[in-house]
């Protein structure tokens, strides 16, 4: 396509040309976002597809067509996607994505949560730590220690209902033998 005088990539081409040159990894996370925040995601992965078939036999066209496999939007987040990608790497069983948990709270009333990572039958919950999370959903007014107890209040409630809570960071994606270890542990201590 054409922009402003210049020929460039359109969105899908461009998520496959770092698929084959970066690599699966950094591939998923940008597909990833792009799907999330895509006014049509299926027409996105429709179009990724078409690029794909067009780039038959180019270098790098086997971690596209991995990537494109692979890639959803429902990761919120680079971290989520790199999990995804570290679970799936480490045989860790696949969890559903932004899981909405209902629980009955004190008075009688209904609050809803939702989760990164949930592995329902097991009862657990996963969730990527990243700074910018707590920054993200910091309100007007508030302090960051706010965000961290409305946190905690949140676990608290999902932990009474049964349900494990099971956290990593970034620095636990640096170890994925250990990170997939630990999950994978949990998850059979609990079917």
């Amino acid at each position: 396509m054409v922009r402003q005088g210049i020929r460039i990539t359109g969105l899908a081409r461009t998520l496959v040309d770092v698929a084959r040159t970066e690599g699966f990894r950094p591939g998923v996370v940008m597909a990833d976002h792009a799907l999330r925040l895509s006014p049509d995601p299926e027409g996105l992965m429709g179009a990724m597809r078409v690029s794909i078939g067009r780039l038959k036999g180019a270098s790098g066209i086997g971690e596209a067509r991995r990537m494109a496999l692979f890639a959803t939007g429902a990761a919120e987040s680079p971290g989520e996607s790199l999990s995804r990608i570290v679970l799936s790497e480490q045989h860790v069983p696949i969890p559903q994505l932004q899981y909405r948990l209902t629980l009955s709270m004190p008075g009688g009333r209904r609050q809803t949560y939702r989760t990164d990572f949930a592995w329902e039958r097991q009862k657990v919950i996963g969730e990527f730590d990243g700074r910018t999370k707590y920054e993200r959903y910091r309100r007007r007014g508030e302090t960051p220690g706010d965000v961290v107890f409305r946190e905690k209040v949140r676990e608290d409630a999902i932990r009474a209902a049964g349900w494990l809570v099971v956290r990593w960071t970034w620095e636990d994606l640096t170890r994925p033998d250990q990170l997939g270890r630990r999950l994978r542990d949990v998850l059979a201590g609990r079917s």
